[in-house]
């Protein structure tokens, strides 16, 4: 039987000696539920203090965002369990997140990333999101979402400015090589 089979097995008969001997080897025997009861509060205590830690002052250059999906179908809506991996300057990966969310709706990310943005981290976005010319409502949204918004194109910049929202414009680095089509002017 795999790991997961004993532990459902060790869940539906009460026998979770068993399960866990399977799972943590022959030192599990002696756990009982008063100590298996124990051990799950407090991982969820240290679970929770991760999920509340301070993130002021780390620098991720690069963020990994993903849902994983379950089998089991809870309801109408798909819950999944939603991932955030980030990238330290110096290449160290760390799990940012890991909370429940309802098919990696807009709401379920939103809340997210904004309990990370409260609890210190800072975030720049390099090429601006192109929503602002089909959704201009949407620019106060991703001004919720971050601190700075880098530009490639110099007319982006006054829209996030417009909505308050701190902007630079940084250039595309091919755009000096690219001719506008029927001009010989440079983009």
């Amino acid at each position: 039987m795999c790991i997961r089979d004993r532990y459902l097995h060790g869940v539906s008969t009460g026998d979770m000696a068993e399960a866990l001997s399977a799972i943590l080897g022959p030192q599990a025997v002696g756990l009982s539920p008063a100590n298996i009861v124990r051990l799950k509060e407090s991982w969820t205590q240290d679970y929770q203090a991760w999920q509340h830690r301070d993130l002021t002052g780390k620098c991720y250059v690069y963020w990994w965002a993903d849902a994983i999906y379950f089998k089991v179908r809870l309801g109408e809506d798909r819950p999944c369990v939603l991932v955030l991996m980030g990238s330290l300057e110096d290449g160290t990966k760390e799990l940012l997140a890991v909370e429940a969310g309802q098919r990696e709706s807009k709401l379920s990310w939103q809340a997210l990333l904004s309990d990370l943005k409260r609890r210190g981290l800072r975030t720049v976005h390099f090429v601006s999101p192109s929503v602002w010319m089909w959704r201009p409502e949407r620019v106060a949204r991703i001004g919720a979402a971050v601190d700075h918004m880098l530009t490639l194109f110099p007319f982006e910049a006054p829209i996030y400015a417009g909505a308050g929202i701190a902007v630079t414009y940084v250039g595309h680095p091919m755009a000096q090589h690219a001719a506008v089509p029927g001009t010989r002017r440079l983009a």
